[in-house]
């Protein structure tokens, strides 16, 4: 976005704050996490299994 010369009307570091406040209070399962989201997909845990077998 800063590239193509998108400037934000809200400081980056209050964006950072906000975000953190929804993650901190948003629960696990619902989180781009090891637990949640797409790492919970079929795929993704199929994806994780050879990680951990070193595949």
């Amino acid at each position: 976005m800063a590239l193509a010369g998108i400037e934000s009307r809200i400081p980056a570091d209050q964006v950072f704050d906000a975000m953190r406040e929804v993650g901190i209070k948003m629960d696990a399962s619902l989180k781009e996490t090891g637990t949640g989201g797409i790492a919970a997909s079929e795929k993704g845990r199929e994806i994780a299994a050879g990680i951990r077998e070193g595949k």
